[in-house]
């Protein structure tokens, strides 16, 4: 029987993957997008020699754009993340375009895991940390636990930040400390040139079915019943209540299948979803303006955005106090996915290659 260990769990993605496999796959086909896939791993390959180690013997898992790492020590953990850092700055340094560039997030926990590498199956909650940590890294950047950080020598964790505070999938808070290998002004130079998401409805609008221009429309008509004399920016709390009162068929029988208190309450009755005011410009939040920059940048599979497509994509990817709702009710990704499979809806998932 397999007896637990102390280890180093480091995981690592490359940043914006989804846009370079379906750029590739498009201008080309699905052998592209394995020479993408091999690329990555060349440079892990390449982290684990600057460290005299084995991927046999510590890499766990690979999936396209990421790779699950164990570590018996944290100083190589570091050295390693610091190799790979520097080698895709290399890289990006011989590359004209942006779009050629590739820059990993990465992050690591430190704990008691059961790991059956047969199966490439490893159990513990520093797998749980370690996904969370990469979920909250950046561009070019290493984001460690306090017990990984605690193990460092002092004169790596002295290119560590202050510490911040990184929140689980449910309620859970844990503090961490970031890393930053690449020169903030290298990655501030080329984010510039990137399109950005939407900020106004009127860049996107032509892309929404009817019955998500009506959701809009209820949310900015409540914003502007509600506060009338500041300018109006809908929140993903407003576009879900909005859809919540809206009839497509969809997005009610996702909705009465997820908990009632993980959700707002439904828009006011006695809001209309008219005029449909586009010439007020009304803003987006965040994460509502990520979600449609999203969809805008991909195909949409010859039909527009529905209800439930945005719904799913904010459910799953996206971030404030109604997405943290739905995490304290334990429902994530996972939860979201199979609840969409089960009741048979369709959705167009603009994060995939």
């Amino acid at each position: 029987m397999t007896s637990p260990e102390i280890m180093t769990v480091f995981e690592m993605d490359l940043a914006s993957y989804g846009d370079a496999a379906r750029a590739l796959e498009e201008h080309l086909d699905v052998y592209a997008v394995e020479a993408l896939q091999k690329q990555v791993q060349g440079f892990v390959d390449h982290g684990l020699s600057e460290v005299e180690l084995r991927r046999e013997d510590v890499v766990l898992s690979t999936s396209g754009d990421n790779a699950i790492i164990l570590f018996d020590e944290v100083e190589p953990m570091h050295r390693f993340a610091a190799a790979v850092s520097a080698v895709t700055s290399e890289h990006n340094r011989t590359k004209s375009l942006p779009s050629a560039h590739r820059w990993f997030r990465m992050g690591c926990a430190t704990g008691e895991v059961l790991v059956k590498k047969s199966m490439s199956r490893i159990a513990g909650t520093a797998t749980a940390r370690a996904v969370r940590l990469v979920s909250a890294s950046e561009m070019g950047s290493l984001l460690i636990d306090i017990p990984t950080f605690d193990l460092l020598p002092a004169h790596h964790q002295a290119r560590y930040g202050a510490e911040v505070v990184v929140t689980g999938k449910r309620d859970e808070r844990f503090a961490a400390r970031r890393c930053e290998f690449v020169d903030t002004s290298e990655l501030s130079a080329e984010l510039s040139t990137r399109p950005s998401a939407p900020t106004v409805l009127s860049e996107v609008w032509e892309i929404l079915d009817a019955n998500l221009q009506d959701a809009f429309a209820l949310a900015y008509n409540k914003k502007m019943r509600e506060r009338p004399e500041r300018p109006t920016r809908i929140s993903t709390r407003d576009l879900f209540q909005a859809l919540a009162r809206i009839n497509d068929d969809s997005l009610v029988d996702l909705l009465s299948a997820l908990p009632a208190s993980a959700l707002p309450e439904p828009s006011n009755l006695l809001v209309t979803n008219e005029p449909l005011l586009l010439d007020e410009e009304h803003s987006l939040s965040d994460c509502v303006a990520e979600s449609l920059g999203a969809f805008a940048g991909t195909a949409l599979a010859g039909r527009k955005v529905r209800p439930t497509d945005i719904f799913v994509d904010i459910s799953k990817h996206g971030h404030g106090p109604s997405v943290e709702s739905l995490r304290k009710h334990g429902i994530g990704p996972t939860e979201i996915e199979t609840t969409v499979s089960s009741l048979g809806v369709k959705v167009l998932d603009p994060r995939k290659p």
